[in-house]
């Protein structure tokens, strides 16, 4: 049991809650793929969510999460 409530009939979870802050999203993904892992998704900030989020799964299919301030007109 992954949590209370959890049965084995819903399958893995996406990640186990790894995530990273960094200072530039793309950049990092160009050395994950270089490495064979890969962006699953990019959520800019919004309504609950300040910063940008990208999901990423590794070359054995672990899911991460890094995470990015966003970027202020100064700092673009």
């Amino acid at each position: 049991m992954l949590y209370p409530g959890h049965t084995e009939a819903e399958g893995p979870l996406p990640h186990a809650g790894l995530n990273f802050e960094v200072d530039d999203i793309e950049a990092m993904q160009v050395d994950i793929e270089r490495l064979g892992g890969q962006m699953i998704e990019l959520r800019e900030p919004g309504t609950g969510v300040p910063v940008r989020v990208a999901t990423f799964r590794d070359s054995e299919g672990n899911g991460f999460e890094l995470r990015q301030q966003p970027r202020t007109a100064a700092g673009a």
